[in-house]
């Protein structure tokens, strides 16, 4: 939890002009050489968050009542945490390197990797531990329901290259991944 609102923090507040909401490339490419360690140090923090979570999710399936399904969730996750570590060390470390051209190429595969290909499955895998945990209460159902109707909304905005809708939904799933890790940490703990 404390490392996914870090990541959300370092978004709103580090790497939000380097990414897709700045719609001048040329402002994004300087913004990003101008605060390169800033810029750097923010993606670590969602690389740790998306460690975080895939550690999450395997403690959780754990705990769930269908064991298979929880450990195909887990793989899954572990999956999607490949394709995540793959698109944020690009941005982190290809991004500064190029010029205009390439690095609206370098950055969209980045964007495929970490909001289309690693959120879709996080997402499903998040699907499957809530499925595989009928202990849940209303609580954590209802904001496992919200946080996995924002990551497919992510995922569907990802796909589509549309930036506000990965603000959107961004802004509805992380806020709610990070309240489902303190709610079902307390209930299955």
């Amino acid at each position: 939890a404390a490392l996914t609102a870090l990541a959300l923090a370092a978004m709103a507040l580090v790497l939000r002009p380097g990414v897709e909401v700045e719609p001048e490339v040329a402002r994004r490419v300087a913004y990003i050489r101008g605060h390169l360690a800033a810029w750097r140090l923010g993606w670590m923090v969602w690389m740790a968050a998306a460690i975080a979570l895939t550690g999450f999710y395997a403690w959780w399936g754990a705990r769930a009542r269908n064991g298979r399904l929880a450990l195909l969730a887990v793989l899954a996750a572990g999956v999607g945490l490949a394709f995540d570590l793959v698109g944020e060390s690009l941005y982190a470390a290809w991004l500064p390197e190029l010029a205009n051209e390439d690095f609206e190429v370098m950055q969209r595969l980045g964007t495929l990797l970490t909001s289309a290909g690693a959120n879709t499955l996080y997402t499903a895998a998040g699907v499957a531990l809530t499925l595989a945990t009928p202990g849940l209460g209303r609580a954590e159902r209802a904001v496992a329901w919200t946080a996995w109707a924002a990551g497919a909304a992510l995922t569907v905005a990802g796909v589509l290259d549309h930036a506000t809708g990965m603000a959107a939904a961004s802004g509805v799933l992380f806020p709610a991944v990070v309240l489902l890790c303190l709610l079902v940490g307390r209930r299955l703990r």
